[in-house]
């Protein structure tokens, strides 16, 4: 299986080297058009490349990893909560109240509600929080996709705001890579 082009020939080991940088797809397509004379016709690379792609796939060479998060509330480390210092228990129960009311019907309980309000300062925070762990930790859906982003966007159009409040919350909110 050789792809060549007038100055180069690449084996099949520098092909499979290619995928194997742990980069993304489009990495390994332009590290192995890089390999092949420039003045091969780019259509005919392309091709060649996902079939390539295609065959590797099929024969479990390569896979597709996922980022997904666990909710691990008995991890909870309590000096972290931001609601918690900062309020009465009366406030916080109101709030967890009305966290309820909003995601209803939901798999949270009330011991969860009130982890998940003490974590964050507003009540979109605390609301995404709480979604977030419904929709994605608890129902082990990718939070690498367009799924997620169009979740985030829901609530704050800066991706890494979302991406902080989550990383501020890695006692309860494990992330991990899974295939797919």
């Amino acid at each position: 299986m050789n792809l060549k082009g007038k100055e180069k020939e690449l084996t099949f080991t520098e092909v499979i080297g290619a995928f194997s940088t742990g980069g993304t797809l489009q990495a390994a397509r332009e590290l192995i058009s890089q390999e092949v004379d420039s003045n091969k016709d780019a259509g005919k690379v392309s091709q060649w490349f996902d079939k390539v792609l295609e065959w590797c796939v099929a024969q479990g060479l390569l896979v597709q990893l996922g980022k997904y998060y666990h909710f691990l509330p008995g991890r909870a480390e309590r000096s972290r909560g931001r609601a918690e210092r900062s309020r009465d228990p009366t406030s916080l129960g109101v709030t967890v109240n009305k966290l309820s009311r909003e995601l209803r019907p939901h798999p949270l309980s009330e011991d969860d509600l009130r982890l998940l309000a003490s974590r964050a300062d507003e009540d979109v925070q605390r609301l995404f929080l709480c979604r977030f762990v419904v929709k994605f930790a608890k129902a082990h859906c990718r939070v690498d996709g367009c799924k997620y982003a169009a979740f985030v966007q829901s609530f704050a159009p800066d991706l890494q705001q979302a991406q902080k409040l989550v990383d501020e919350n890695s006692d309860i909110l494990v992330p991990y890579t899974c295939w797919c």
